[in-house]
């Protein structure tokens, strides 16, 4: 499911969450907030490959900014650590304070979001989101 699951996400250009949330809890029939969880979880791996990559095929790319390791600019990836991890966490009180139910609903809502602006329905209807 895992290698299905990848290969969807990067086929389309998305987030591996968006096709691993519904396969975890429609397939295997984990609890939303469970499936949610874990899904997270993978990413955390799933990222650290891919930091490790970019470190090492850049490794010897020239004209890169200042403080960068390969293709990773460490300051960036310190902003982005400093605030992601705070945002996590408040994500993840937000979602335990919501029923299942209604969480499913609105990782649907999400979905239909994501389909339509990659679709370019927004874009097209001149609309600004």
């Amino acid at each position: 499911m895992g290698l299905y699951g990848g290969f969807s996400s990067g086929l389309l250009g998305i987030g591996g969450g968006v096709v691993m949330v519904p396969l975890l809890n429609l397939l295997l029939k984990f609890p939303i907030h469970k499936a949610i969880g874990t899904s997270t979880a993978f990413i955390v791996f799933a990222s650290i490959g891919g930091i490790i990559t970019y470190i090492f095929t850049g490794i010897n790319a020239t004209g890169l900014p200042p403080y960068s390791l390969g293709y990773v600019n460490l300051l960036q990836f310190l902003v982005l650590a400093a605030t992601s991890i705070p945002m996590a966490l408040l994500g993840v009180k937000a979602a335990h304070r919501i029923p299942g139910k209604k969480l499913k609903y609105i990782f649907a809502a999400l979905l239909v979001y994501i389909a339509l602006k990659m679709m370019g329905v927004f874009q097209w209807l001149n609309l600004p989101f």
